[in-house]
């Protein structure tokens, strides 16, 4: 399945599908823009126990996001929306194989494949689109997702120019990480970051970078390149270019 044509709308907005519920997708493409709401993807807007294979997305991707959620909301709460490059909101899912080439920009939890990750994972999967963050207090800006509770990400990686004022990393941007397990494994950030100027309220982390609670998170095996990062944190270590270079390497032939 391919979309070509241009897309608006206001809640669950995708290039393919707007709202899947317990379906396989897999092999779609959308070279479209798409404009909307609350969850916007390239290819779904919001997808609920389901699977999401082997989707590509070439288009601009943009959303408003007005339910942000905070820091007192719990994962029974699941209050947050998103925007992404191929789903704007996953939940209970599982998604491989997928990458963005889009800029892909929202108000926040802004990701370059997933805006929200809800009890779901994202696995070998890449981003090279630019990503853009407006908000100025939860900005939830990531490579690969902007926002994450209960959230599993292995083997993925970004090159994409990631810019925002808040809570922005190469992996993800936030994670609740209260009465959830958060698990970012063999991922790595070989992007850059833009910053708003005076605006900005939080430098850029490598991995991630979380204003929720951080109880339950672990991240292993997970690099960053060593010039992008001027205040690092513990999350992920930071190796030369070349080394880099070579972790994306060795990712790319295990497919």
């Amino acid at each position: 399945c391919v979309n070509k044509g241009r897309i608006n709308g206001s809640l669950n907005v995708g290039g393919i599908v707007g709202y899947s519920a317990k379906k396989d997708i897999s092999n779609c493409k959308n070279y479209a823009t798409i404009r909307g709401g609350d969850n916007v993807g390239g290819i779904v807007g919001e997808s609920s126990n389901g699977t999401i294979s082997s989707c590509i997305n070439n288009g601009s991707i943009s959303g408003t996001n007005d339910n942000l959620g905070t820091d007192t909301d719990t994962i029974e709460d699941d209050p947050y929306t998103g925007t992404g490059g191929i789903v704007g909101k996953l939940l209970n899912c599982s998604l491989e194989k997928s990458y963005n080439s889009g800029q892909i920009k929202g108000r926040s939890n802004v990701g370059g494949i997933a805006g929200v990750n809800s009890k779901s994972e994202i696995n070998y999967s890449y981003n090279k689109g630019k990503i853009i963050s407006e908000e100025m207090t939860f900005g939830n800006a990531g490579g690969i997702c902007g926002f994450g509770s209960g959230a599993s990400i292995n083997g993925c990686y970004n090159i994409g120019t990631i810019r925002g004022r808040s809570c922005f990393a190469g992996i993800i941007g936030r994670v609740t990480g209260t009465n959830t397990k958060e698990n970012i494994s063999y991922c790595y950030n070989a992007g850059t970051f833009e910053e708003v100027n005076a605006l900005i309220k939080e430098k850029p982390k490598g991995i991630l970078a979380s204003k929720g609670s951080t109880k339950g998170v672990v991240v292993n095996e997970c690099y960053y390149r060593e010039t992008t990062i001027e205040k690092p944190n513990e999350y992920g270590k930071a190796i030369s270019d070349i080394e880099l270079k070579k972790q994306l390497y060795n990712w790319a032939d295990s497919l």
